[in-house]
């Protein structure tokens, strides 16, 4: 089973929550883990600004039939990893280093990257003004994800 978890940096919290704001992203499969916060390095990424890229690129690669590879990197960071179509239903997630993480469905896939957008969504979706740059980006990325996949 597939496990994202999305998170702020702790310093955020002393800060004003913005656009630009600072989080991590992990995801956990049977075979393996990948994770923006495990390294000696910081990777964090400009965690609003990633998740429209993650949800307007997942989706995007799901319905294109002829894109095979979907590469995402959280912006502002090097944190990144790998999906790849295998068969008409499979997809295998992999580490940058091409270390397999886990291999799921589509279906696995979209109700996973839901559950944990959706749970990030009402923990801070709310500190986000409604001037802020990124939100009507995010409401967007957000919808388009929800409507093409009947969520």
């Amino acid at each position: 089973m597939l496990i994202f978890k999305i998170e702020l940096e702790q310093i955020e919290f002393e800060e004003k929550i913005d656009s630009y704001s600072r989080g991590h992203l992990t995801v956990q499969g049977r075979y393996g883990i990948i994770s923006s916060k495990l390294s000696n390095i910081n990777h964090s990424m400009m965690v609003f600004i990633s998740l429209c890229d993650l949800l307007d690129g997942v989706r995007l690669f799901l319905i294109n039939p002829i894109k095979n590879t979907y590469h995402f990197v959280g912006v502002g960071s090097s944190f990144q990893f790998f999906l790849v179509k295998k068969g008409a239903s499979k997809l295998i997630l992999t580490s940058v280093k091409k270390e397999e993480i886990d291999e799921i469905t589509r279906l696995e896939l979209i109700e996973d990257i839901w559950k944990e957008v959706k749970l990030f969504m009402l923990k801070y979706g709310h500190s986000l003004n409604e001037k802020e740059i990124v939100k009507n980006d995010l409401t967007i990325s957000i919808e388009e994800f929800k409507k093409q996949f009947n969520l």
